[in-house]
Formats: C-alpha cells, structure tokens, sequence
C-alpha cells in the first residue's frame, strides 16, 4: 500500500469508490489537491492566503471539488486534476453569482479616491470663484440667480439665458 504522501489522485480516486466509510479517502484526496486548489481560488478571487475571505472561499470549493470527485469518470480520458480544477471554478462562480459579488477596496486605493474626491471639490469651488469674477457676479446675487432657476425648474418653467437674472418660465 502507497504511502499518504504518495498516493496519487487515481488510487485515491479508487478506493473513495471502494470504500464503504470514505471520508478518510476524500480528506487524503482534499490534502494532496490544496496547492491547486489555493492556485484556483487566488485566481477566480483575486485573494491571497494572506487576505481576509481566502480560507472561507477554499472551504467553499470544497463542494465543487468533491462533487468532482463523485462525478469524475476515468474512461473520459480527461485528469482528475483539469476536471476537478473546472467544478472548483464553476463552485467558485456560482457561489458568487448566489451570495454577490464582495469588492475589497485596498486602503491605499481608498486614500487616493478620497484625495481624487477632495481636489475635485476645490477645484470646482476655485473654478466658480474664478468666473464669479470673469463675469463680475457677486457671491449674493450668484444665490439669487442659482434659487430662481431652482424655483423655474420646480414649476415646471426653463430658465433662458439672457432673460435677465430670474428668466422667464415657459410652457405655463
């Protein structure tokens, strides 16, 4: 009898259909496939072993991988590996098209999308000021003009240009 370390996936495979008590065999198989297992999670994910939600996802694979090993037939010609790597996916997939997709958002992005968010507001607040002042308007009547066009557009009216500071309300 092989060794734990050296049985390949085929014996395994074997005796799993053999065996009457068979959770010694499938945690043997599990064990000699987490290498492509981790590669398949990390890839499907983008997780790595470090990151928070990688062990939860190569515990969710584990359905894909032993409906796999229930389904698996040696006579297609196909590894155990290529055909058990496809049912982790297709786990994987489904398990995410089930539960959402979770968009993990690094810190450091996080950081440069609050900068990005900040300067786009001062840029607006100096842009405005700056044709405030091209056009000669003052901070009180630019609030004058922004709350009659508020009001137009709540009675159903549009503003035209050149209509003088409040417009006219059309359609009415």
């Amino acid at each position: 009898m092989a060794s734990a370390a050296k049985t390949t996936n085929d014996e395994l495979l074997m005796r799993l259909r053999s065996a009457g008590d068979s959770s010694e065999v499938m945690a043997r198989l599990w064990e000699n496939n987490q290498g492509l297992i981790r590669m398949i999670v990390h890839n499907v994910t983008g997780l790595t072993e470090r990151e928070e939600g990688f062990e939860d996802m190569v515990q969710q694979s584990y359905f894909g991988f032993a409906s796999a090993a229930e389904s698996y037939d040696p006579a297609s010609g196909v590894e155990f590996s290529t055909y058990a790597a496809n049912r982790v996916k297709w786990s994987l997939c489904r398990y995410y098209e089930r539960n959402g997709y979770t968009v993990r958002v690094p810190a450091y992005m996080r950081r440069r999308i609050r900068d990005c968010a900040e300067r786009k507001r001062q840029m607006e607040a100096e842009t405005g000021r700056i044709l405030m002042r091209l056009w000669g308007v003052t901070i009180s009547r630019s609030w004058m003009v922004m709350r009659s066009r508020r009001c137009c557009r709540d009675a159903g009216g549009v503003s035209k240009a050149g209509d003088g500071e409040h417009g006219k309300l059309r359609g009415r």
